[in-house]
């Protein structure tokens, strides 16, 4: 079985959606309604981030990033290991900050605090 698509919920979608591009996700659908944009979709690798947006009466809470409320805790992606020096790079330049760093895993949030991972751990495996 294969990941088919991730769905983030967003107060402002174009937003985070501007922001996932930034790292590369390749748009290939906006859906619009009365309201404006009700979505945006990304191509990453062969699975879809899909961007929809939150009902306007919720708001989501400000966490730190070790915080641990119940549900999914972030996002992490594949990197290869000699893409790391890369990427740290690339996120300084874009000013994107690090907020967290493993020997396997580097993590940021994207403009809503949704965690993300940037990992090579388990590359020698592949």
């Amino acid at each position: 079985m294969k990941l088919h698509h991730i769905a983030l919920v967003a107060q402002d979608v174009a937003r985070v959606a501007d922001f996932y591009e930034l790292l590369g996700f390749k748009r290939m659908n906006e859906q619009q309604d009365d309201l404006g944009i009700r979505s945006i979709w990304l191509k990453m690798d062969e699975a879809i981030l899909m961007i929809e947006r939150a009902d306007m009466a919720s708001v989501k809470p400000i966490a730190g990033f070790h915080d641990r409320a119940p549900g999914y805790h972030l996002i992490a992606f594949r990197i290869r290991r000699d893409e790391k020096d890369a990427w740290m790079t690339k996120l300084s330049a874009l000013r994107i900050p690090i907020v967290y760093f493993t020997d396997y895993t580097m993590y940021l949030m994207d403009p809503e605090r949704n965690r993300i991972g940037l990992s090579f751990y388990g590359e020698e495996d592949q």
